[in-house]
């Protein structure tokens, strides 16, 4: 049976990037907030050289529809970040 949660096991298996998840709380801590002050969550942020960048405001997770939007949408963007 495939379904949501299959399906992002599936996309994280497939990046060749390292995903590290934060939770609220954990983020506030880390050292990547002071790079985002009033950064509105949730957000997808990707490291690429020596800076981070948003990929997915909050804004633009809203308007996503479900679970496969949000896989092709970040798909497109790892790509374009490089």
């Amino acid at each position: 049976l495939a379904g949501p949660k299959t399906d992002w096991s599936k996309f994280l298996e497939s990046t060749a990037r390292e995903i590290v998840f934060y939770h609220r709380d954990q983020f506030k801590k880390s050292s990547i907030e002071a790079d985002f002050p009033g950064l509105e969550l949730p957000v997808v942020l990707m490291r690429t050289s020596e800076k981070w960048q948003i990929l997915l405001s909050k804004a633009e997770i809203k308007q996503l529809q479900n679970l496969e939007g949000l896989l092709k949408e970040l798909k497109l963007r790892i790509a374009l970040a490089g």
